[in-house]
């Protein structure tokens, strides 16, 4: 490969600090149900409703700590 005519992009890190929980499948049944309670019925959601899943636990991206995202394999 030549690295003719290759100009590097500069990149920078933006670092956040979040809070996150464990995956729902890492929790005990009983918390589990309390949260499947807490959201409600899924059919019935609105565009601003926050789940436990997406907004709460296990967040996204590359992170130097945090929890495991079981969503492929299960823990």
């Amino acid at each position: 490969m030549s690295s003719e005519g290759y100009v590097p992009v500069a990149c920078a890190l933006d670092p956040e600090q979040v809070v996150e929980h464990p995956d729902i499948e890492a929790l005990p049944e009983d918390l589990h149900e309390r949260i499947d309670a807490w959201e409600g019925d899924e059919d019935n959601l609105d565009e601003d409703a926050v789940l436990y899943w997406s907004d709460l636990s296990t967040a996204p991206g590359w992170k130097a700590a945090g929890f495991a995202r079981w969503h492929g394999t299960g823990p």
